[in-house]
């Protein structure tokens, strides 16, 4: 009885460090161009999209919608699935990754979400404010963009 409650303890805690690498931080000293190179990489051996979450540890809403996908385990599940994902950190003027983004349309707010094919190019430019829900998120919303664009295997 302990053996198998030790065994599913342990499949918990490793569940939780790969729903919670799915998304990772933002991180101001990044670089972008380096991240989009290894994700591209990746996410053709892998037959996966890839997900860019652009804005910043001082943004509200994006740290609600980390924290939505993150604690709902279908969600988390299903981006770690379909997507690479990576981080793209701007304050509100874009800096310091103006120039980075500048091959896509500029986000009209944050976050801002881009789905890339695993060659790099663009499939949507995503304003996040239609998933909001009250103070919060629409699972099915986001569950249903989610679908949209990943790769159909």
């Amino acid at each position: 009885m302990i053996k198998n409650l030790t065994a599913t303890v342990i499949l918990l805690l490793m569940a939780a460090i790969f729903a919670l690498a799915s998304i990772p931080p933002y991180d101001r000293n990044a670089d972008p161009f380096k991240d989009l190179s290894a994700c591209k990489r990746a996410a053709k051996h892998g037959g996966k999209n890839i997900l860019i979450f652009v804005g910043g540890d001082w943004c509200d809403w994006c740290a609600r919608l980390d924290v939505f996908i993150k604690n709902d385990q279908e969600l988390a599940s299903f981006v770690e699935i379909n997507y690479l994902v990576m981080k793209v950190y701007v304050d509100k003027n874009l800096a310091p990754n103006g120039l980075f983004l500048t091959k896509y349309p500029t986000p009209p707010g944050f976050p801002h979400l881009y789905v890339l094919n695993p060659d790099g190019e663009l499939l949507i430019s995503q304003r996040t404010d239609i998933f909001e829900k009250g103070e919060s998120y629409d699972k099915e919303k986001i569950k249903h963009f989610l679908s949209k664009y990943s790769i159909k295997k």
